[in-house]
This record gives C-alpha cells, sequence and structure tokens, in this order.
C-alpha cells in the first residue's frame, strides 16, 4: 500500500468514526426525549402510581442521556469520558441484576420483557465502550 492509499484509508476512518459518533449522540437524545415522553404520558394517563424517588431518578437519567448525546455530537470530550463511566456502570448494574444480587423495583411500564430490555442495554453499553475507547474514535474529541 502506498502512502496516499494509507491517507485515504485514514480519512475514511476517521469519517466513519465521526458518524458513529453522531449516531450514538442522536441515539442518547431519542432515549432520553422518549423516556420523558412516556413518563408524561404515564402520568397524564394515570398509568403509573411510582415513587416520587423513581420518577426523580428516571427523570435525571433521561435529561443526562440527553445531555450527553449533545456533548457528543459536539465532540466534546466530557461527554465521552462520562458516557464510558455511565456504560460500565449500567453494564455493572445488570449484571447484578442477572445475578440476582441487584433487585430493581418501581420499574417504569415499558413494551419490552425486563430480559430483554437487560440483556440489549449490556450489548449496546458494551459497544460503546469498546468504540469509544478506540484510538480513531478518541481522537474525534476536542
Amino acid at each position: 500500500m502506498s502512502l496516499f492509499d494509507n491517507r485515504k484509508l485514514s480519512e475514511l476512518k476517521e469519517i466513519g468514526a465521526s458518524t458513529v459518533i453522531r449516531i450514538i449522540g442522536y441515539t442518547e437524545i431519542t432515549l432520553g426525549i422518549t423516556t420523558i415522553l412516556g413518563l408524561g404520558l404515564s402520568f397524564l394517563f394515570a398509568f403509573s402510581g411510582k415513587p416520587v424517588n423513581v420518577v426523580a431518578f428516571v427523570l435525571i437519567s433521561a435529561a443526562v442521556s440527553i445531555f450527553l448525546g449533545a456533548g457528543l455530537i459536539l465532540t466534546k470530550n466530557w461527554s465521552r469520558k462520562l458516557l464510558l463511566f455511565f456504560s460500565g456502570w449500567v453494564i455493572l448494574t445488570k449484571l447484578l441484576i442477572f445475578m440476582d444480587i441487584l433487585e430493581f423495583k418501581g420499574a417504569l411500564i415499558t413494551l419490552m420483557p425486563d430480559y430483554a430490555k437487560n440483556v440489549i442495554s449490556v450489548f449496546y453499553h458494551a459497544s460503546i465502550i469498546i468504540l469509544l475507547s478506540r484510538e480513531t474514535f478518541r481522537k474525534q474529541f476536542l
């Protein structure tokens, strides 16, 4: 491979990394907005009688998701680092749930069984850790 080909390959990797980062950012924003809307609808139609602490936790988590997503789209390194931390935290929490060490009471109504939701969450957050830790992705952040 010539130097020119290596440079082109490097440029393609950077374009791909930038695109994936934006997709993750928009996914985080979408998850946050969807959660807030779902929570609002559940209260509007009295689907949920969840305790205030559960509602506060869900609202704060959704707001953090929106905030991190916006930071990723703007390629802010603090958002990458925080999302890596929270992804590790989510994986640890889900593994404790799978091992019946931790039990989360007061979950909101969802359209998906808890087990499926937890498995998808582990794969999503593991993918984030793998991708955002790679050199090609780290170089994208300011």
